[in-house]
């Protein structure tokens, strides 16, 4: 609907006392959570998928791994002082797989409830739909097929460094449509970049390199295929589940990694 912040606060004006809510499609411009707007009468709120202590509270699973009822591990989590028994950890690691591979919806719920062998993604192919169709063409994207190759080389590669050169090197792409594209999987909701800094940490005048990330891990399954926790892409499904764990925050953008002294930086490889 065109002109709908508009709308809103006409209908606010016509109701002082009522709350109003609406719902933006995730190809919108980029949000971002306490973001306000219209002198401070229009608050946005990013909603992420389950986070993954919702998706425990959801299984019911939440209660047995830390022994108490929600309302004390609430207080336990305001206290930093939550705590789980040893024998319990095996438990938690399998739902923190589980996590990874269906985590993101509640549809993927039931269906390891019931112990069902899931052979296909669980998301309806959203990111499929949103690197097809009008969507992109609205945002002056016009080579679908090379962003989807550049979001499968993301989604194969998640939360490893990349530089700009080397992505406009694999894609055959210029550096001025590759930042475009970037900017719209970013603005889908489909991947978060996280600059990098130097040692003190201050951040770099001219970002020749960053990390990108999937906004959520099952991503990668709605892509690909189930991850094995054995596997070597399961270590980065895991960075990427703890920086999704903080989508929804304001503070997603004091995120930056610096690389470790004395160590090789890790890059992407073309999938």
């Amino acid at each position: 609907m065109r002109d709908w912040e508009k709308i809103l606060i006409g209908l606010g004006k016509l109701w002082l006392k009522a709350r109003f809510i609406s719902v933006v499609s995730s190809h919108a411009p980029c949000l971002a959570t306490g973001g306000k707007s219209y002198e401070g009468r229009m608050m946005t709120f990013v909603l992420p998928p389950l986070i993954f202590l919702a998706f425990l509270r959801c299984r019911g699973s939440e209660n047995f791994l830390f022994n108490a009822d929600s309302k004390s591990i609430a207080q336990e989590i305001n206290r930093s002082t939550l705590s789980i028994e040893g024998n319990r950890i095996p438990a938690l690691d399998t739902e923190f797989e589980y996590y990874i591979n269906f985590g993101g919806f509640v549809t993927g719920i039931p269906l390891l409830e019931d112990d069902i062998a899931v052979s296909r993604p669980i998301t309806n192919g959203i990111a499929v739909q949103l690197l097809r169709g009008d969507f992109p063409n609205l945002h002056g994207i016009s080579e679908v097929l090379k962003l989807g190759c550049l979001f499968a080389l993301f989604a194969f590669n998640t939360a490893c460094e990349i530089t700009i050169d080397y992505l406009a090197k694999a894609t055959k792409m210029i550096k001025n449509s590759l930042r475009k594209y970037l900017d719209y999987l970013e603005r889908a909701f489909l991947i978060h970049r996280v600059p990098r800094v130097d040692k003190n940490p201050n951040h770099l005048q001219r970002q020749v390199a960053l990390k990108v990330y999937l906004t959520a891990p099952y991503l990668s399954f709605d892509m690909f295929a189930l991850i094995s926790p054995t596997g070597r892409p399961f270590c980065r499904l895991a960075g990427t589940t703890f920086v999704a764990q903080w989508l929804a925050s304001p503070d997603k953008m004091n995120f930056a990694y610096a690389p470790l002294a004395g160590r090789e930086s890790r890059h992407c490889k073309y999938a």
